[in-house]
Parts: C-alpha cells; sequence; structure tokens
C-alpha cells in the first residue's frame, strides 16, 4: 500500500501545485480546522514509513529484555527495512516522463541512482552528463535529471535512452578508470553507441555491477531453460 501510494506521489504534487489556488483557499482551511496546506497533509504516510522502524526497534528492544518470543518483530522489522527503499524507488520511478511504454512493463525495479553517463566510448572524449538510470528487470532507462525548481523539492526525470537486457553486455572495468564501466547494446536494429558511466564512489560501482551482473545471469538462466528444458531441469535437481 505504502509503496503505490509513493509511487503516485509525483501526481499528487502536480495536482496540487496545478491546483494551489483551490487547494490553499483560507476559508476551506478555516473551516476544516486544518492548519497544514494539502501539500503538507499528502506528505505525512510518506514520513510515517521511517518511523515506523524507529518504533519496532524500540518495541523489540523492551520484548527482548522482558525474554518474550521476538520472531514475529523480526519479521516485522525486516518488512520496514525493505519498504523505505522500496517506496523511495517508487517514487524516483513515478517522476520519469517521456518514456513510450509502460514502466509497469519493465519488470521490478532493482536498483536506481544518478550516475555521470557518456555516449562516446573513447577516455580522451569521455563528457559526461549527470543522468538517472533505473535498472528493471527486462530493460535499462536512462534519463535526464531535471532539477527543480523549488527548494527541497525532488527532480524529475525525462527519457533519454533504453537497453533491453536481453541485448546488453557489461565490462565491468575500464583500464585507469576505477570508477567507470560500460553497457554495450548489441541489439543489430539501433544504431546505439556503447554508453560509459561512471561512479561516485567504488562502493556505488560495485552495487551496480553486482546488481546488473544478477539480471544478466537471471537472463541467461531463463534463456538455457527454454532452449534445453531437461538439461536445465537436470541441473537444478543436482543442487
Amino acid at each position: 500500500m505504502y509503496v503505490v501510494y509513493c509511487q503516485n506521489k509525483p501526481k499528487s504534487e502536480y495536482l496540487v501545485s496545478e491546483y494551489e489556488t483551490f487547494f490553499n483557499v483560507a476559508e476551506i482551511k478555516q473551516k476544516l480546522g486544518h492548519k497544514l496546506t494539502l501539500a503538507d497533509l499528502l506528505i505525512k504516510p510518506v514520513q510515517r514509513i521511517m518511523k515506523y522502524q524507529l518504533l519496532l526497534k524500540d518495541i523489540l528492544k523492551y520484548t527482548e529484555r522482558a525474554g518474550e518470543d521476538t520472531t514475529m518483530l523480526q519479521k516485522a522489522l525486516h518488512v520496514m527495512h525493505v519498504v523505505p527503499k522500496a517506496c523511495d524507488n517508487m517514487m524516483h520511478v513515478g517522476r520519469l516522463q517521456g518514456f513510450d511504454g509502460k514502466v509497469t512493463a519493465q519488470g521490478k525495479l532493482l536498483h536506481q541512482g544518478t550516475l555521470l553517463i557518456s555516449d562516446n566510448p573513447s577516455p580522451m572524449q569521455f563528457k559526461p552528463k549527470e543522468r538517472r538510470m533505473f535498472l528493471f528487470e527486462q530493460s535499462i532507462i536512462i534519463a535526464d535529471c531535471i532539477q527543480p525548481k523549488k527548494d527541497f523539492a525532488t527532480p524529475n526525470y525525462i527519457y533519454k535512452t533504453h537497453i533491453m537486457v536481453n541485448k546488453l553486455a557489461l565490462e565491468p572495468d575500464v583500464p585507469s578508470e576505477p570508477l567507470r564501466f560500460v553497457l554495450k547494446n548489441k541489439d543489430p536494429s539501433t544504431n546505439a553507441s556503447d554508453v560509459v558511466l561512471q561512479a561516485s564512489s567504488e562502493d556505488e560501482k560495485s552495487q551496480w555491477i553486482t546488481c546488473i551482473k544478477q539480471v544478466l545471469d537471471s537472463q541467461m538462466n531463463f534463456l538455457k531453460a527454454l532452449q534445453h528444458p531437461i538439461a536445465y531441469q537436470k541441473g537444478l535437481s543436482k543442487d
């Protein structure tokens, strides 16, 4: 429920901004007894997500002290570690504009973040721009970051290009450039050049490489299962 709410948060922000005069009419606020604006109220569920995690930590601590069973509390706390990240991811996805297709058809969002990206593979001509990259099960979507005019607002993202995972090849290392890696588009129907990416740290690069390798491995296993189903099933039974 929270993830869906956060996914639609950019839409609600747009509607409140578009009809700001109506939503901020002093007479309506006074009649309803509201001191907060509608925008303030709409952000409350998002802020509440992190509070649940803190509350569960306290409950778990005191339950352990009391010597009570904490199995369900630990499971609940694990969920509340996962949900905030999923909510944050979906709020960013909800700000993606211009993609010609359904984002939901791209499968589960596995990783997303801001990287320096250049479409010129030559190290001497590396002229990067800040882009947002979304790694889904079926594709990688790259978008421009459009910074907001208002302070503390979240940027929007304008679609630039995408690479289907089944047409993707990864080069995890670039000579003399420890923070860079390369994505190659193997689709012969496009003239897309290689994409050179630069992370802000070795840890960030490692996260991206790990996630991309995992989705490529999953794609390879899927193809093996389709092409040689009997051999694939035998391999699973041995494991």
